[in-house]
């Protein structure tokens, strides 16, 4: 027995790092990589962003000071709109749902608000529900008066990981654009996102969202505020907003937040519309989060575990782990330094488990043969 476990060890080394290497492609150790990527956001910390983007936030503030219960009259939203676009907003991105109808007088004072200011952007939700065996999508679009054909929509489905974190965005779900993304188009003067046929239909994987800091990282001013200052027609809105991409949404920590990377270390939950805010900053300033490129990860997963089974062929034991430690070493060195210099994102747990596995198991064969 222990001459096959000394003959054999090499053998098993490469087996386990092969094993290894499908299950940590295939996902297994997606979980530990989603802790890595957090731990880095907050090892960066926040980075400078485009000072065109603004947040026109609905706080706890807002909700007691305008005097009336959630939903609000839409003849609020309709003045500031109008006010928006007077004082030289350059897009007005609404991140509120109007699926139904209200009373004819808002929804008149809301729909020729949205027909006079084209750069205003409304919100379409995406949802799948599950019939049986059956799942079907459901789309809740705004109420067929506020758009005409020509009021630009997007979608503001933010998929969460499996831990219930929002790392990632789709910058199109099928026919549709992201909210965000149609924001940015617009605020950049550039050919806007536009809904395609079925034909035409994409499929892309989420994409990472480059995170600029913890909640709070972008200027916001509540709205009432706003509303009421912009009735008094002085130059304070004008000279904070003018030029500006303002997204206007909920940022009550009771409505609609979600955790992100930087939640994870004790901070706070982030609005839905503060991460809009983070999506379209990466399309204005092109400091996009990429993601390393899956048979690259392959590779250098099987060269840093090749490297590790070879040190415990040909070394002692406790020389061979020093090696496969400083490999672990450097590729976290390789992983942070990616991350930090060049914005790229690479999966640390997914790349060293192959190393880990078979270094493991050749240590322990090893040890069994000497017995």
């Amino acid at each position: 027995m222990q001459r096959w476990l000394d003959k054999n060890r090499l053998n098993v080394g490469i087996v386990a790092a092969l094993i290894a290497l499908m299950l940590s492609m295939g996902g297994l150790f997606n979980r530990g990589d989603f802790w890595v990527l957090d731990g880095l956001f907050a090892l960066r910390g926040p980075i400078a962003h485009s000072d065109e983007i603004a947040i026109i936030g609905i706080d706890d503030a807002a909700l007691q000071s305008i005097g009336h219960p959630w939903p609000w009259p839409r003849h609020l939203h309709a003045n500031l709109i109008q006010g928006l676009h007077r004082i030289g907003a350059r897009v007005v991105a609404l991140d509120l749902l109007f699926v139904t109808a209200s009373n004819v007088t808002d929804d008149r004072a809301l729909a020729t608000a949205l027909r006079y200011h084209r750069d205003t952007i409304l919100p379409i939700n995406i949802s799948t529900v599950s019939e049986g065996q059956v799942a079907r999508e459901v789309i809740e679009q705004p109420f067929d008066a506020f758009t005409d054909g020509n009021t630009p929509v997007g979608f503001v489905n933010l998929p969460a990981d499996p831990d219930g974190v929002i790392r990632r965005t789709r910058m199109r779900h099928g026919a549709w654009c992201a909210f965000a993304k149609i924001a940015s188009d617009i605020q950049l003067g550039r050919g806007m996102c536009r809904k395609v046929t079925s034909s035409e239909k994409e499929h892309r994987p989420p994409s990472l969202i480059n995170f600029v800091g913890p909640p709070g990282s972008f200027p916001t001013f509540p709205y009432h505020e706003v509303l009421d200052g912009l009735k008094t027609q002085n130059d304070t809105w004008a000279n904070l907003l003018k030029g500006k991409l303002v997204m206007i949404g909920f940022t009550s920590r009771q409505t609609d937040t979600h955790q992100v990377p930087f939640s994870r270390w004790g901070g706070a939950s982030s609005p839905g519309v503060e991460i809009h805010a983070n999506i379209a900053n990466a399309e204005l300033t092109g400091a996009t989060l990429n993601a390393a490129n899956q048979t690259a990860v392959a590779i250098s997963a099987s060269l840093i575990a090749l490297c590790s089974i070879a040190a415990f062929h040909l070394l002692r034991v406790f020389w061979a782990a020093v090696v496969t430690l400083i490999l672990v070493l450097v590729a976290l060195a390789f992983v942070v330094y990616a991350f930090m210099g060049t914005a790229l994102f690479i999966p640390l747990c997914t790349v060293l488990a192959p190393t880990l596995f078979s270094g493991g198991s050749i240590a322990l064969l090893r040890t069994l043969a000497t017995r």
